[in-house]
């Protein structure tokens, strides 16, 4: 037989081994490799990545810090705060999900190498403020990029977020749309709307909250009936919802 053929029949060996391996008992994440240069794990190696990042958050303990900081920040889900009304059940929802939101477009960024200038990506305003909130605490940051399987943190241009905000060039709205665009190919799954809201609509404020939220609860509702912050809370990157 030829190399290549050779080359083939390992990979479907390869491949055969990843999904018939028992499960491990160990609590360590492993992240998928790339086989023979050609990525056929791309969704799981993101999950993996996700659920690397979140482990790392939650030993250090870090992920609490980082959730009661958004929570000062939810006027960039909305303007009207009141809105929410005091039902912990649906700010707790709207705090695990920004972080998964969060670890979401890191592990995109790592998937396609976009980790040092120029940035091909550009978060939403909403994920931009987590993003920035995560890299106050440099050591757990540092932990949740090399956790991800980076070589070194995630490189992040401070005035990159200043410039998206203030004006709507296309350069910056090429790059939130590949965003959206690579988030599709690599989650199966459109990104959730209440975090990763167009910058560059011109909608009144209560009526793309509105809008946002609608969307938020629909996805929510899984096949299971279970809503998604309860599905994440388990450690398998399997258990984490794709978006209808």
């Amino acid at each position: 037989e030829s190399s290549a053929n050779q080359q083939a029949i390992m990979t479907d060996v390869e491949l055969k081994e990843h999904r018939d391996a028992p499960e491990e008992t160990t609590n360590e994440v492993v992240v998928p490799a790339v086989l023979n240069g050609k990525d056929q794990l791309r969704e799981p190696r993101a999950r993996a990545m996700v659920d690397a990042g979140r482990k790392s958050l939650t030993v250090s303990g870090s992920i609490e810090h980082l959730k009661r900081h958004l929570r000062k920040k939810m006027n960039l889900l909305n303007d009207s705060p009141s809105l929410w009304g005091k039902d912990a059940d649906i700010e707790a929802a709207m705090m695990e999900n920004w972080v998964e939101e969060l670890l979401r477009f890191m592990a995109i960024k790592t998937i396609t190498g976009d980790i040092v200038k120029p940035f091909r990506l550009t978060p939403s305003e909403p994920i931009a403020e987590a993003w920035k909130s995560l890299m106050v605490m440099p050591t757990e940051y540092t932990n949740v990029c090399l956790a991800m399987g980076n070589p070194h943190v995630i490189d992040h241009d401070p005035f990159d977020a200043d410039e998206d905000k203030d004006s709507e060039n296309k350069y910056s709205n090429k790059r939130f749309n590949a965003s959206l665009r690579e988030y599709h190919l690599v989650f199966k799954s459109k990104p959730d709307t209440l975090f990763w809201s167009d910058p560059y609509t011109d909608k009144s404020s209560l009526i793309a909250f509105m809008e946002r939220v609608a969307a938020f609860f629909r996805t929510t509702a899984s096949t299971t009936g279970k809503p998604r912050s309860a599905q994440m809370t388990a450690s398998s990157p399997e258990t984490i919802p794709t978006s209808a």
